[in-house]
C-alpha cells in the first residue's frame, strides 16, 4: 500500500470565542499536516434566491492516528473544506472524510 496517500492536506483546528461586544469569532487554533488519498469529487450547481452557486463535496481518505473532529476544517490544494461526516474503519485503520468546500 506505499504511495496510497500522496496529497499533502492541513487539518485546521476551530475554536469559537466570544469578542468584547459579545459576538462569535471563529479562530484557527492548530493544525495537523498529513498526506491523504482523494476518493471522490463531487462537483453541482444550485440556484438559491436567483443566484447560481458552485457547490464542491470532496470524499478523502486519511490514517485512523490523526486525530480530527467533525467541528476541524481542511486545506487540500489551496481551497478550504468543512467536515461533514468520519467514517472510521478499524479494521483497515482509516478514516473516510466527507466534506464540502467553503464559499465565503
Amino acid at each position: 500500500m506505499r504511495g496510497m496517500y500522496k496529497h499533502p492536506v492541513k487539518f485546521v483546528k476551530i475554536e469559537y470565542t466570544q469578542d468584547e461586544s459579545g459576538s462569535m469569532v471563529k479562530e484557527d487554533s492548530e493544525t495537523i499536516n498529513t498526506k491523504c488519498r482523494i476518493l471522490h469529487n463531487d462537483k453541482n450547481r444550485e440556484n438559491q434566491n436567483n443566484e447560481i452557486t458552485y457547490l464542491c463535496n470532496k470524499t478523502i481518505q486519511i490514517n485512523d492516528y490523526v486525530n480530527i473532529t467533525g467541528y476541524d476544517e481542511f486545506e487540500l490544494c489551496h481551497k478550504r473544506y468543512r467536515i461533514l461526516d468520519i467514517e472510521t474503519n478499524e479494521d483497515w485503520q482509516y478514516k473516510t472524510v466527507i466534506a464540502e468546500e467553503i464559499n465565503d
